[in-house]
């Protein structure tokens, strides 16, 4: 085994159980995965437990009437990083749907659930004696819960032969309770959009809506956009869209109430507060897109090209718009940027058990930061891969490089920097670039297929890393080494 190699328990289980009788159809699935931490290998990072079930009748007319809900659990989760600390999380997830369609029309009803305990919150070593964040009885542990109750109707239809219209309407109303908020956060959404499609000649369509949101804590909105698809060739298209979109302050920015505390040598804690509001604009964004993509060699081969433009305004961000720092830090709209790339990518069907794709995505920006700290992310990145399916065996083999990108230091690191003790190593705000080859084997143990419900049961074996490229993949990151994973997976 070659140094630096990583082999811890890693059992990893599904087991879904589906079928169709008349007009029913069910499934019920349960899973569990372990994984170890990169740092300790005798130490859990994700230990979680799933199951889930669905049930569903077919009516007349293509119609459908559907329930579903699944709970999960994970204790721990390692980690949730930002730009001064990590968390390990214990977090349990619920979820339930009812739906009903039929004939173009749409009635569906969902809940999400989500409770979370972090036994608290790990600073980054040279900040912990100097910085700590509270909340607002001095507590750095925090339990929350956020709850969302969504409802949605939509109906399709066809006005004229060549146009195809959409009418709807969706409401979610946000019930939060977290230790690091003011008090318990309530908010309500209401939308409503219209799409239209429209072929105007046998190769040239047009794509355009609009939507309509009112929100509990800012003015409505309104998102329009489109696209026009023009196939030059029934193999060949070309597509031209923009948008505008927005995103409204989260509950977190809205109800946020913390308490940042600095402890200089020879002097007495220094405490400022941070306070949620709801006084600031959504974020904005404007988009522009451009694509093609080719069939080629009997559509065993697709082409991609893909640009984007994005001018990004409002950008939400915690600041103290005063010299005085008794003032309270809030949310303000300060940054923007513009941001641009494109994407190149190849897929291809080579034999009827083989298959592979290739792509290239370019990401740059233009940041007008007004002082506040910039975002990083890489410029480059490469991936390709391959997939086998022959007889009993499915194997993949999975590559990706992905380019250098700098994280500038948090405010906390370079302010107190002068604090810090001689010979401290800061975090590197440059991640280097990194190769990632990821490959799978699976062996089919048994399978039998009865009408539409295909049985079986799989073995496989992953192994993440294989060139045992040592990285991060963000400065406060673990070092990822090889990791290798065994799967069972059974469906009935």
């Amino acid at each position: 085994m070659k140094p630096g190699y990583h082999l811890p328990y890693c059992p990893n289980f599904r087991s879904p159980l589906s079928g169709i009788t008349g007009n029913w159809g069910y499934r019920i699935s349960a899973g569990h995965e372990q994984n170890q931490r990169w740092s300790d290998s005798n130490a859990p990072a994700l230990n979680s437990q799933r199951i889930g079930g669905m049930a569903e009748y077919q009516l007349p007319n293509q119609g459908q009437i559907r329930a579903e809900a699944g709970l999960s659990r994970a204790n721990p989760y390692n980690s949730f990083v930002t730009d001064i600390s990590t968390t390990a999380d214990h977090i349990s997830q619920a979820h339930s749907l009812l739906s009903f369609e039929r004939n173009g029309l749409l009635l569906r009803g969902w809940w999400n659930s989500q409770s979370f305990k972090t036994p608290s919150s790990d600073i980054f070593p040279p900040l912990t004696p100097l910085f700590a964040v509270t909340d607002k009885t001095g507590q750095t542990a925090g339990t929350g819960s956020f709850n969302t109750y969504d409802v949605e109707t939509r109906y399709q239809f066809n006005p004229l032969a060549p146009l195809k219209l959409t009418l709807g309407t969706n409401f979610r109303h946000i019930v939060a309770s977290w230790n690091i908020l003011d008090t318990r956060t309530i908010e309500n959404r209401l939308g409503l959009y219209t799409q239209g499609s429209w072929l105007l000649l046998p190769s040239l369509e047009v794509n355009t809506g609009v939507r309509y949101d009112l929100d509990s804590f800012h003015e409505p909105t309104l998102s329009p956009r489109g696209s026009v698809i023009y196939h030059v060739h029934p193999n060949h298209m070309i597509r031209f869209s923009g948008s505008v979109a927005y995103r409204p302050p989260t509950t977190f920015e809205v109800g946020q109430h913390s308490i940042i505390t600095v402890t200089l040598p020879g002097l007495p804690p220094s405490s400022s507060v941070t306070l949620g509001s709801s006084s600031v604009n959504p974020e904005k964004v404007v988009s522009y897109e451009a694509g093609y993509q080719g069939w080629w060699w009997e559509h065993r081969l697709r082409t991609r090209v893909t640009g984007f433009f994005n001018q990004i305004r409002d950008l939400i961000i915690f600041r103290n718009p005063t010299n005085n720092p008794f003032n309270p830090a809030i949310p303000i709209n300060a940054n923007s940027a513009d941001m641009y790339g494109g994407e190149v990518g190849v897929e291809v069907l080579m034999t009827s058990w083989l298959s592979g794709f290739a792509n290239y995505a370019y990401q740059g920006s233009m940041q007008r930061s007004g002082g506040v700290t910039e975002r990083g992310f890489p410029h480059h990145k490469v991936n390709a891969g391959l997939r086998v399916t022959w007889e009993s065996f499915k194997g993949e083999a999975l590559y990706h490089h992905v380019g250098m990108a700098s994280y500038p230091l948090a405010e906390p690191f370079t302010n107190l920097a002068p604090f810090f003790p001689p010979g401290t190593n800061l975090p590197q705000q440059g991640v280097p670039a990194y190769h990632l080859l990821n490959l799978r084997l699976g062996y089919v143990l048994w399978r039998q297929q009865t009408g539409d419900t295909m049985r079986e049961a799989e073995l496989a074996l992953s192994v993440f890393n294989a060139l045992n490229d040592t990285h991060r993949e963000h400065p406060l990151g673990d070092l990822l080494g090889t990791r290798v994973m065994g799967w069972l997976t059974v469906k009935l």
